[in-house]
């Protein structure tokens, strides 16, 4: 082959980890005359890429076209990694973020950061914007918009993210299991403020107080 099959870019199927995926075993022709569109023609091959993260066993095959006088170009690959999609039932703003946190999930730091803005986000949507973002997890469960076992499980969550202090003793960077429970909290926020609702048309709907732009994190 005159050309060699390029390196690209994806996120690993297994692990979700962005990189660059380099090509590590022999094209292996799987069509023969393929036909993309028109006029386009030539050898199908799938190239076997492994993640590079050393703690991974994920792999992912590319399927190029190409060779000969015209280098090789990838087409697609497949599997692809699957990040959660957050429904548009969840208002934008909460959704952007909460989407940010859901696709950060494999660098913890930025994933809290994300999930506590998620959070934040929500509970300004719902009302709740004075206070400490806890005090105002509270508040909805003292009213009843959300169950007590939301208003546990974030005091046991409440302090993960909170990394960005300028003193001289900064709390302890979020690691991965700690990163993951958050991320959950929040999608379950979502599902139980805006994505259960719209599912259950005569669901009453949850009270709703007049959102500000205060915004506040976990603590």
């Amino acid at each position: 082959m005159a050309d060699p099959i390029p390196h690209f870019s994806t996120r690993c199927p297994r692990c979700g980890d962005k990189m660059s995926m380099p090509p590590v075993s022999a094209p292996e022709t799987v069509v023969q005359n393929y036909h993309l569109e028109k006029g386009t023609a030539g050898p199908l091959v799938a190239v076997l890429h492994t993640c590079t993260n050393a703690d991974c066993t994920g792999a992912t095959i590319g399927y190029y076209m190409g060779g000969g006088r015209d280098p090789w170009h990838l087409l697609f690959h497949r599997p692809r990694y699957n990040s959660p999609v957050v429904p548009k039932s969840v208002p934008k703003r909460s959704r952007t973020i909460l989407q940010d946190a859901n696709d950060s999930r494999t660098a913890p730091v930025a994933c809290a950061g994300a999930a506590v803005g998620a959070v934040d986000a929500m509970m300004t949507e719902m009302g709740y914007e004075k206070g400490s973002l806890l005090g105002r997890i509270e508040k909805a469960v003292e009213d009843r918009v959300l169950p007590e076992v939301m208003g546990d499980w974030a005091k046991r969550v409440g302090g993960i993210g909170i990394t960005a202090h300028t003193d001289g003793d900064p709390g302890p960077l979020p690691g991965k299991d700690e990163t993951e429970e958050l991320l959950l909290f929040a999608n379950m926020l979502a599902e139980y403020f805006f994505i259960l609702p719209a599912r259950i048309p005569k669901l009453p709907k949850l009270r709703k107080r007049k959102p500000s732009r205060r915004t506040a994190y976990i603590h």
